[in-house]
């Protein structure tokens, strides 16, 4: 039973079209994790920066959104504000709930959905509470910017790894705006860029190289 709702929910997240407006219309990349209890469905998709992972015990799903926060290494007083902003938040959405894991104090975004009436719609109302209410903790805890610029790394290092396999620079542009979701002239501007820094270090550690030496001839006698 608990592999049946596996194999459902997981063809829920792969069935789709990269330019679909809401977050299950698009085609995740999924993978089931061997060897974890409860069975574990990992999923990901370029366009989003948070991953989806969902636990499937025999009565329940929990679906979960890691959007790396610790908290740990704060002061009591900033960690006091931080949970109760938290509280809030749980108060305020429906479907989700945000909590703490692990000696880090790790924020998790999660919902847990009954399978005995789990239907496709359900979990894509999960999904999108999720999402949102993610959203609102970066936005409570003022971190927009530097997930902004997290999402633009992670990109630039999915163009150096398409660039590196081979890919031409009209592929990852096409990569960046389909799958990716990106505005043209902010994909365009970071390919630039991107291809800039990746020439500018191949050539560098090109120059770094030393050169073989010679054997000397003695050596041969």
């Amino acid at each position: 039973m608990t592999e049946t709702w596996v194999k459902k929910i997981e063809n829920w997240l792969r069935e789709g079209k990269d330019d679909a407006p809401t977050i299950l219309g698009v085609p995740w990349d999924t993978e089931v994790l061997k060897g974890e209890d409860p069975l574990t469905i990992n999923a990901a998709h370029p366009k989003y920066f948070f991953n989806i992972k969902v636990f499937i015990t025999k009565h329940f799903a929990r679906v979960q959104i890691d959007p790396g926060i610790h908290t740990d290494a704060l002061d009591v007083a900033e960690r006091m504000k931080i949970y109760k902003a938290l509280l809030y938040i749980n108060d305020e959405l429906n479907e989700m709930k945000a909590s703490l894991q692990g000696k880090e104090n790790k924020i998790l975004i999660s919902a847990d959905l009954n399978l005995a009436s789990l239907s496709k719609t359900e979990f894509e109302d999960a999904l999108t509470a999720l999402f949102m209410g993610s959203g609102r903790v970066i936005e409570e805890l003022g971190l927009e910017d530097q997930i902004t610029n997290a999402f633009l790394q992670r990109n630039a290092v999915l163009i150096i790894e398409k660039l590196q396999e081979g890919w031409t620079s009209e592929a990852v542009l096409d990569f960046l705006t389909s799958r990716v979701g990106m505005d043209p002239t902010i994909a365009e501007k970071l390919l630039e860029n991107v291809m800039k820094l990746h020439e500018a270090q191949s050539e560098k550690n090109e120059a770094q190289k030393l050169p073989e030496r010679p054997v000397p001839e003695h050596l041969y006698g």
